[in-house]
C-alpha cells in the first residue's frame, strides 16, 4: 500500500512537467494580413426562379397596354372593411343580422369582408353600413381584371420550364395592381450600394442622389445590388429593353 502511494504522488509531479512540454509542442502562425483573399464581391443581378411552374394568367407573347370596358358590379354583394381585425371579428355578426347581410367571403384576417345582400336594397346599405360603429369603407363587388401587359422583352420571354422571366411581377399580381397605379407621383428612396443611373432600364429614373459612405466611388453602384433593386422597384416599362419594375412610373432617390 505504501509502494502504491509513492508511485502515485510520483506521478502527480510528472504533471505539470508534461504539460509544459506539450504546450511548447503547439505553434501558432501568425496571420499575414496582406497574404489574406480579398473576397468578390457578388453583383446580385439574378433571381432564383421558381421551383415549380408559376400560373399563367396572361399570354406569353407581349401586348401592348390596352383598357377595356369596366367591370359591372354584383348586384347582390358589397366589400365592407371594418377598422381592425377585431372588428370585423366581433361586431360583423351584429351589424349583418339588422342589416340583413350575410358574410360569404372574409380576407386580412376578417378586417375585409363580402357580404350578400338584398339586391333592391344593395345601394341604399352602402349608406347603412357606413354609418355603423367599427366599419371604415363600403364599396360594390367589381371583378377585376389584368388590363395591361408590358412589351419589355424579358417580362413576356417564355422560358420553356411553364413560366414567363415575369414570373415573380405575376406572383405579387402587378398587372392588376397597374389598373389603379403606375407609382406616379411617387419617390423611392433607394439606400444600397448604390445606383447605377445609366442603365438603359433605369433613365431617367433617379431624380437624386447623395453618398452617406465617402466612398471613392461616391453614389455610383461599384456591386451591382443596389441597381438591382432599383430596377425592382422602378425599372421603365415598354422601353423594349430587359423588364419593368414593380412601380415603372415612381422616380429614385439614391443613398
Amino acid at each position: 500500500m505504501i509502494e502504491l502511494m509513492r508511485k502515485r504522488h510520483a506521478w502527480r509531479r510528472l504533471l505539470p512537467a508534461l504539460a509544459a512540454a506539450l504546450g511548447a509542442l503547439v505553434v501558432v502562425a501568425p496571420i499575414d494580413a496582406s497574404t489574406a483573399p480579398t473576397p468578390t464581391p457578388a453583383l446580385h443581378t439574378t433571381v432564383q426562379p421558381p421551383a415549380a411552374p408559376v400560373a399563367i394568367a396572361r399570354p406569353l407573347t407581349a401586348q401592348r397596354p390596352r383598357t377595356g370596358p369596366t367591370r359591372r358590379a354584383a348586384p347582390d354583394r358589397l366589400v365592407v372593411t371594418f377598422t381592425s381585425r377585431a372588428a370585423g371579428r366581433l361586431q360583423s355578426p351584429a351589424i349583418n343580422a339588422r342589416l340583413g347581410a350575410t358574410t360569404l367571403h372574409s380576407a386580412a384576417l376578417g378586417r375585409v369582408q363580402v357580404v350578400q345582400v338584398d339586391p333592391g336594397r344593395r345601394d341604399s346599405l352602402i349608406s347603412a353600413y357606413s354609418t355603423q360603429p367599427g366599419v371604415q369603407g363600403v364599396s360594390l363587388d367589381r371583378a377585376v381584371s389584368v388590363m395591361e401587359t408590358p412589351t419589355d422583352p424579358e417580362y413576356s420571354f417564355d422560358t420553356g420550364f411553364g413560366y414567363t422571366d415575369g414570373w415573380s411581377l405575376d406572383a405579387i399580381h402587378a398587372p392588376t395592381a397597374w389598373n389603379l397605379s403606375h407609382g406616379d407621383g411617387v419617390r423611392v428612396a433607394v439606400l444600397d450600394t448604390g445606383i447605377w443611373k445609366e442603365h438603359p432600364d433605369l433613365a431617367g429614373q433617379v431624380v437624386d442622389e447623395q453618398d452617406f459612405t465617402s466612398s471613392a466611388t461616391g453614389a455610383a453602384d461599384a456591386y451591382g445590388h443596389g441597381t438591382h433593386v432599383a430596377g425592382i422597384i422602378a425599372a421603365v416599362e415598354n422601353d423594349a429593353t430587359g423588364s419593368a419594375g414593380v412601380a415603372p412610373r415612381a422616380k429614385l432617390l439614391n443613398g
